[in-house]
């Protein structure tokens, strides 16, 4: 399903980035919570963060985040 808002609707806008805001926060936040190891790298137009997640019985997951280079960029020191 796709929704589309215009500046013409502007208080569904708003509300649209700020629910949007929120839910990718606390959902990045949930993440950084549970894990006991953050990598992130930035390739091109790309930055992924691997997030190293143990759970009850000991064994590892992942979860990575994509994001656009324009939002979040990594660089190395």
């Amino acid at each position: 399903m796709a929704v589309t808002f215009t500046r013409v609707q502007n208080e569904k806008l708003v509300a649209a980035q700020k629910d949007m805001i929120g839910s990718i926060s606390e959902s990045i936040n949930k993440l950084y919570e549970n894990a006991f190891a953050v990598s992130m790298q930035t390739s091109g137009d790309r930055t992924v963060v691997s997030f190293q997640i143990q759970n009850e019985d000991g064994s590892i997951i992942s979860r990575c985040v994509n994001f656009s280079s324009t939002l979040f960029t990594v660089k190395e020191d």
